[in-house]
């Protein structure tokens, strides 16, 4: 099965986090939007949307172990986030 490699970049701290994997965009998109709206008390994403956007950064495949990266492709932001979630 083949995943796309995902990340979060932050603009403050100028760095990506840890990659995580998604069956598709859709799916990574809605864990993005997951944890930005988290309402935990310590959720940096909440408190600072502007600051994070979500990249599709390759893609790997786990049936031979390959791993196959690309330019970061941004896929939506945490401000982008928070506007459709104020407009629903």
């Amino acid at each position: 099965m083949k995943l796309g490699v995902y990340s979060v970049f932050d603009d403050k701290a100028v760095c990506y986090s840890r990659p995580f994997f998604a069956s598709n965009n859709a799916v990574a998109c809605r864990s993005f939007a997951g944890a930005v709206t988290s309402q935990a008390p310590d959720n940096a994403l909440l408190a600072n949307p502007g600051d994070y956007k979500l990249f599709r950064l390759g893609e790997f495949d786990d049936s031979c172990g390959s791993l196959v990266s690309c330019n970061p492709l941004l896929l939506i932001s945490g401000d982008e986030v928070i506007s459709h979630v104020k407009t629903e």
